[in-house]
């Protein structure tokens, strides 16, 4: 439906049988689709019938709106030849979609989100050995000790922040004017800062300027980076036709994480490794990638699909979810407040309440992202593991000075990149062309099993390893790491892109970047973080090397301890989840879940 020509769709039309030709109210909005859904239509009507029930009006000129690409008001589509937009109606007003979002901005979306994450890696590389002084002697001299209580602090604020920049980007000035506010009076001036107080001496004193330094990375950069990180997909995502492009959202998310293992790659082999010549150069070297994109995101300011916020229906959101748990209602018989369950059906005015049922479901589809996203759950235990065996583990392998365990991590960047490349260019639209539907929770599943054997190639991987030691006294090489890596690139293309598009349909469209926020940093960084916590302290000791060393970075302590338990561990863990994805009730329940939320689009626009 998607490549349709701009003939073929207006060959489309002249098939369309135009019942009435006024346009509908909300009044009668649910009478005119069970019509449509009762009516025969061949199979090359979709687009159209979807164009209907987003738009709420007559069937014929929807489309005549959708198909015109010319400037003189006259639905004919003749000037130009070539259609270039796509006509959007909803409660809103009226947006014009380009054919090709990508070409035309998304890309540049795609950019920062590199961008960003690159930053955002590279700070979590730098900042140990910058803190206690490892790089240059001019730092803030933090033992340790310190220097992770720090990291810790400025981790949680990014995980916290989001949720502050949902309710701001969504409730009070857009996504848009959000990611202005992001990037010019935080995220620049956080990059700014921290690479001036890196330069020694650059900005007076004799001292380090550790009060500089802590509002750049401590204050600033939380708001900055972390603010981008909730709004870039959210907005990106937005400049996709609803209806008519909805498939390549499904791509989008695709390309959104091939762009997050491309910033990942440019902080390891970009960034950590000028710091071995030089921090400052390489706080310089993001400070300017930060300005380049915020500039080029401002550039592209006339292309983007800006929606307006409706304030009045987003209040009334929050009423409706406020009124929900309470333990009364106000009766419209006697007009006075009487006894009821909590709940949101009581406050739907098709049940006495006094809230439009779409924005009493929208609040409801909020909350629904909770129960969605946490069938994953088990999934972001493992996934979130990774560097936390691989990195000790090529501690005890022999490599040449640059190609250590950090450096490996691009190996799976590098396969991320390709497995996406391949599925957006060529498994998917094979798949389309054969009518081949994938659901998202088979989608998940597969990337959980690549997950499961990552980890079981790892442990085989790590017994050759403690077996050649014991044998020989020697180390294998840590190119075994590239073979482990494949299967993790192999899994993220397939898992991470599914469960964020999930989450960006069930928000509803008033709430997608907080919706975003309740996925990434509550379900995932939250909920998901803190059983891998509980695990990990639980069964500590098996870290614990038994030859009396502190830690277990080195061979001799690496192979007294029992870290290729937690190896299997992980991979029955991810064996669960792929299977219990499989299950018939799951999967049926996650289609009735995207089956709801397109009722829900249809209403809300």
């Amino acid at each position: 439906n998607l490549g349709r020509s701009h003939k073929h769709i207006l060959s489309s039309m002249t098939e369309v049988k135009d019942n009435n030709n006024a346009p509908t109210d909300d009044d009668d909005w649910g009478d005119n689709n069970k019509a449509a859904s009762t009516a025969p239509s061949p199979p090359e009507l979709e687009v159209e019938e979807a164009v209907v029930n987003e738009s709420g009006g007559d069937e014929e000129e929807a489309l005549k709106e959708a198909a015109d690409d010319d400037d003189d008001d006259d639905d004919d589509g003749d000037e130009g030849g070539v259609k270039t937009s796509l006509m959007w109606k909803s409660r809103g007003g009226n947006y014009d979609f380009s054919l090709e979002p990508i070409k035309h901005c998304v890309w540049v979306l795609l950019f920062l989100r590199l961008v960003e994450r690159a930053s955002f890696y590279g700070y979590q590389l730098i900042s140990p050995g910058f803190n206690t002084g490892q790089y240059q002697s001019w730092s803030p001299g933090f033992s340790n000790e310190k220097s992770a209580q720090f990291q810790a602090t400025t981790f949680a604020l990014v995980n916290t922040v989001p949720f502050i920049i949902g309710v701001g980007a969504d409730c009070l000035i857009g996504d848009y004017w959000m990611l202005i506010v992001v990037l010019f009076v935080f995220f620049i001036p956080a990059s700014i800062l921290i690479f001036l107080s890196s330069w020694p001496f650059l900005l007076g004193g004799g001292t380090f300027p550790l009060e500089v330094y802590k509002v750049g990375i401590l204050y600033l950069y939380p708001f900055g980076g972390g603010g981008v990180d909730s709004i870039c997909d959210i907005f990106a995502a937005k400049q996709f036709h609803p209806i008519l492009q909805d498939d390549q959202i499904e791509k989008f998310f695709v390309w959104a994480t091939v762009a997050n293992a491309m910033g990942s790659t440019l902080a390891t082999v970009g960034y950590a490794l000028l710091a071995n010549a030089s921090v400052p150069g390489s706080f310089l070297f993001m400070a300017i990638m930060v300005f380049i994109v915020s500039l080029l995101f401002t550039f592209y300011t006339k292309r983007y699909v800006v929606r307006k916020l409706l304030y009045k229906e987003i209040l009334l959101t929050w009423k409706a979810g406020l009124q929900s748990i309470f333990c009364w209602k106000k009766s419209p018989e006697e007009g006075r407040i009487v006894p009821a369950k909590p709940g949101f059906a009581k406050v739907k005015a098709s049940n006495g309440g006094g809230i439009r049922d779409d924005l009493v479901d929208a609040a409801m589809r909020l909350l629904l992202i909770i129960p969605v996203q946490g069938l994953f759950i088990p999934l972001s235990i493992p996934y979130s593991s990774i560097l936390t065996f691989m990195l000790p583990q090529s501690y005890s392998m022999k490599h040449p000075e640059l190609l250590n365990g950090t450096f490996m991590v691009t190996m799976m960047n590098a396969t991320i990149v390709i497995v996406g490349i391949l599925l957006n260019k060529t498994f998917y639209p094979y798949f389309e062309r054969k009518n081949i539907s994938i659901c998202t929770t088979r989608r998940v599943a597969i990337g959980a099993f690549f997950l499961t054997v990552f980890y079981l190639v790892m442990y085989g991987v790590d017994r050759r390893l403690r077996r050649v030691y014991a044998e020989t006294g020697e180390m294998i090489s840590i190119g075994w790491q590239v073979l482990i890596y494949f299967f993790g690139g192999m899994a993220f293309p397939f898992f991470i892109p599914p469960m964020d598009e999930l989450t960006f349909r069930v928000s509803p469209s008033e709430y997608k970047v907080f919706g975003n926020a309740i996925n990434k940093k509550f379900m995932q960084a939250g909920i998901g973080a803190f059983i891998s916590k509980a695990i990990f302290s639980a069964l500590g000791s098996w870290f614990q090397p038994t030859n009396g060393a502190s830690n277990i970075m080195s061979i001799e302590a690496y192979t007294t301890a029992k870290t290729d338990n937690f190896m299997l561990l992980m991979a029955a863990i991810s064996a669960f989840q792929a299977l219990f994805l499989l299950l018939p009730p799951v999967e049926k329940f996650v289609k009735r879940v995207e089956e709801y939320v397109k009722v829900g689009n249809s209403r809300e626009e």
